[in-house]
């Protein structure tokens, strides 16, 4: 697998607005500088999947620098996390990636179940510590490192607890077998399991298989998705802490800061739709992919 050259990542750390006078020699303290600005600045998008003539999506990873670097656009969690596991690969980290089963409370269905291997996440390596990092879940995954210490609490964003835990399913059949849980919770509220995954490296040719399941039959492929962190809170406005998330979902935009939910706006066209991103994502698309969408249920009319 290709690494990116220092070219490219010089040109990486201005597309997240984060100078290499800033990085600090603390290695994690560095990662968490990197996932901060990554979820920021590098929005989670499935507009390929519907502002595109062929609507198809690479995990190659020198297409995936065209796309997000050249292009100043986002992907949706494998686009995201391939891309960013191949940064942190190019920066001297020990990377492996991780296949991830979501829980059905994310549909509905509180009963314990788990959906099918439909996620991706990295675990990397700081030092003798692993760590969690996902650029690609939202407002409910870690937007910081999470150390694979079961049961440590952690804190996310504002009002937010995060923790992993080693268990054991009620679908295992074999005693041994056992994955790490990711939850959190939102005070006052309850912990929710999220997703889980085997402490097992993926192959790039395992994420092709994922890719095309996303691409032909997943909700991403019917449903035009754009989200971002931002920075700073209401009595802290200048803070560098991540705060919240600014969400367009087919035609509502939301805002979510702290425990703070709020509709910003509805975007009732097309042409309101594609500023939307521009304004509020800096996402910038062709006229071709603006024309794309037509005749497609997930059109705007």
């Amino acid at each position: 697998m290709s690494s990116y050259s220092s070219d490219q990542l010089r040109l990486y750390f201005q597309r997240i607005r984060y100078p290499p006078s800033e990085h600090p020699s603390d290695r994690l303290a560095f990662l968490t500088d990197l996932l901060k600005y990554q979820l920021v600045y590098v929005p989670f998008e499935t507009l390929s999947l519907h502002y595109s003539v062929n609507r198809q999506i690479s995990l190659d990873r020198q297409d995936l620098f065209d796309k997000i670097v050249g292009r100043c656009r986002g992907g949706y969690c494998l686009e995201n996390n391939t891309f960013f596991g191949a940064v942190l690969e190019s920066l001297d980290f020990r990377v492996m990636g991780v296949f991830c089963r979501i829980t059905y409370a994310t549909r509905g269905i509180y009963d314990g179940s788990w959906r099918a291997m439909s996620h991706m996440a990295n675990v990397v390596t700081v030092g003798s510590s692993r760590y969690l990092v996902d650029v690609g879940y939202g407002a409910d995954g870690p937007c910081y490192p999470l150390p694979l210490q079961p049961g440590e609490i952690c804190a996310g964003l504002p009002g937010q607890q995060l923790k992993l835990e080693k268990k054991k399913l009620s679908q295992h059949t074999d005693p041994d077998q056992t994955v790490w849980v990711y939850s959190q919770r939102r005070e006052p509220g309850n912990w929710q399991e999220v997703y889980h995954f085997p402490d097992v490296e993926m192959f790039p040719e395992d994420f092709e298989v994922l890719n095309h399941y996303a691409v032909t039959k997943s909700l991403w492929s019917q449903v035009v998705v754009a989200q971002r962190f931002v920075l700073g809170e209401a009595d802290d406005p200048v803070s560098t802490k991540p705060s919240g998330t600014l969400l367009l979902i087919r035609n509502q935009l939301k805002s979510r800061i702290g425990q703070q939910e709020e509709l910003v706006r509805t975007v009732e066209t097309e042409e309101e739709r594609i500023l939307t991103l521009e304004k509020d994502f800096g996402i910038s698309l062709t006229g071709e992919e603006c024309r794309a969408i037509k005749g497609f249920a997930s059109e705007l009319k």
